[in-house]
């Protein structure tokens, strides 16, 4: 092989080695961004489970102090009525009270629900995160299959390139 045949040679196995050493590059930037994404995912996750939960321990204790007015404005009425001379647990005393009750329990009740409504848009959230991640991994493999393939790929032609060359010049 002349001179020239081995300064050909030499360029094919340089473009290769370039070549494997970019795309290595490449997929080593690829993978840093798609596993911070799927990191980024899972903590999205972890975030909107804490604050389902935070959403249901919020309406317990609005539910709680609604409650808890409630039995104080009752028992601020019983003390009234009965400074007054009134029977507290006969007619209008009793009705009113009543009222109280129910619309206490109804006004505890409905802040119970917004929290649970609450709760769940934070689930429905952490489910998205998990599919989003899910959809990053797989990504990932397909990817990381590809780079794989791809090396290969340059491997075998610069080994058929080079391979060229040299029966080209012999």
């Amino acid at each position: 092989m002349d001179a020239g045949g081995g300064i050909a040679l030499f360029g094919e196995l340089a473009e290769g080695i370039f070549s494997f050493v970019g795309n290595a590059l490449a997929w080593d930037s690829k993978s840093k961004a798609l596993m911070s994404d799927m990191k980024a995912a899972d903590d999205n996750a972890e975030l909107a489970a804490a604050a389902s939960a935070d959403a249901i321990r919020r309406g317990e204790i609005e539910a709680g102090r609604i409650r808890l007015r409630g039995s104080q404005l009752e028992s601020s009425m019983q003390a009234a009525y009965a400074a007054g001379g009134v029977d507290p647990t006969v007619g209008t005393p009793a009705d009113t009270q009543g009222y109280v009750a129910a619309v206490t329990q109804l006004d505890a009740q409905t802040a119970e629900n917004n929290a649970w409504r609450e709760a769940f848009g934070y689930q429905k959230q952490k489910k998205g995160f998990e599919r989003e991640k899910q959809k990053l991994r797989q990504q990932y493999g397909a990817e990381q299959d590809a780079y794989g393939l791809n090396q290969v790929g340059n491997v075998a032609k610069t080994a058929f390139s080079m391979w060229s060359t040299a029966a080209k010049g012999a």
